[in-house]
């Protein structure tokens, strides 16, 4: 939790409106009724993982002209093919930069 507010505080003050879920039950919700430039999320979440949501989403078409990036301190993290996925520890610094590449669209 502490992670996600902190992370969030960080992309706000970058200028980015951002919109926060504490699961990835309740990240799926909000992908199915809203579009979103960008996905950054945890491979870790309560529930399922980020992956599970992600491909939830991508299945169900949500996904179009969507960046994702996943964060994980899992080396191998299943389910993740087609994303950017980003190992921690990783620094704020690294995590902006990649965002702003996702959202020129940028290969990173």
């Amino acid at each position: 939790e502490h992670l996600r507010e902190a992370l969030a505080g960080v992309l706000r003050e970058h200028g980015y409106v951002v919109t926060v879920s504490e699961s990835a039950e309740a990240g799926l919700e909000k992908l199915r009724t809203s579009h979103f430039a960008l996905v950054l999320t945890d491979y870790q979440l309560p529930g399922h993982t980020g992956a599970w949501m992600l491909n939830e989403a991508r299945a169900a078409g949500r996904l179009t002209d969507t960046a994702v990036l996943v964060i994980t301190a899992n080396r191998s993290p299943v389910g993740t093919e087609g994303w950017r996925v980003l190992h921690k520890p990783i620094m704020y610094e690294d995590i902006m930069r990649e965002v702003a590449l996702a959202m020129s669209g940028e290969p990173s």
